[in-house]
């Protein structure tokens, strides 16, 4: 069963009314219980798992490509809103999965603190997600620091809720801004034309260091959209903002 949290998330990345993507698929992956708790291999469990799946269907696309020159899969999109204290091996996990091209959203969490004494806000490839307000103010909850990559709206967020279809609630947390940061990449991706891959690819499926190569569907790799990402948002818009820690507030370009 879904909870009610993951509910939330989810129609801030794709529902239809709240939703960032509105036509993104959407796969729940569980790994905590209704009660908010679990293990940190339970976590492991379920990046690996999402990764595996991602994997799989991008070698499905390249097959596509390779066959007919177009593919209709731009890419897979993960948003992790749980969270321990520091755990290399869930960083390392999350790790594995970017660089296997899964483009992966995190919350840096809600302690008022140093992002990178949590895991997974520690790992160097994800996009670390702190939360912002309506006044553009660092959510006071929010983590910090040099680990945070970008923020966005995380205060007094209204999405779906459990109960029945009409359902809503307004909560707060980075979880919040993680899943808007979700939603703009998967966005983002939809509106990518697929790009001719490399010459002398060959028959490889992978990179010369084993990991996966989604250019050969013609995607973008995770640096190359967290890029765009960066470039869009807006630059030093927000107050209340501890030294070390990035100035970017995400932004989906509507107006440029």
């Amino acid at each position: 069963m879904v909870t009610a949290k993951a509910l939330t998330c989810a129609g801030t990345i794709a529902g239809k009314t709240y939703g960032v993507a509105k036509k993104a698929q959407v796969y729940a992956v569980k790994v905590l219980r209704s009660n908010g708790s679990g293990s940190v291999s339970d976590a492991i469990a379920g990046v690996n798992w999402a990764s595996k799946q991602a994997q799989a269907r991008a070698i499905e696309a390249i097959k596509e490509f390779r066959a007919t020159g177009k593919t209709s899969h731009k890419g897979s999109v993960a948003n992790m809103f749980s969270r321990s204290n520091g755990s290399s091996a869930l960083n390392d996990a999350v790790n594995a999965a970017v660089r296997n091209g899964m483009h992966f959203a995190a919350a840096a969490g809600d302690n008022n603190s140093d992002a990178c004494d949590y895991s997974p806000a520690a790992a160097e490839l994800p996009i670390i997600v702190g939360a912002s307000t309506i006044s553009d103010d660092r959510a006071s909850f929010s983590n910090y620091g040099k680990c945070l990559d970008i923020f966005a709206p995380g205060r007094d967020i209204t999405s779906t809720w459990i109960g029945n279809k009409y359902a809503t609630n307004t909560i707060s947390g980075t979880s919040m801004a993680s899943s808007h940061t979700a939603g703009l990449l998967a966005y983002l991706l939809s509106l990518q034309d697929p790009r001719s891959p490399a010459p002398g690819s060959g028959d490889s499926y992978y990179n010369a260091d084993g990991s996966l190569d989604v250019t050969q569907f013609g995607a973008m790799t995770p640096a190359e959209l967290l890029s765009i990402l960066i470039d869009l948002s807006g630059e030093d818009k927000l107050s209340n903002i501890p030294p070390l820690t990035s100035n970017h507030l995400i932004y989906n370009n509507e107006a440029r």
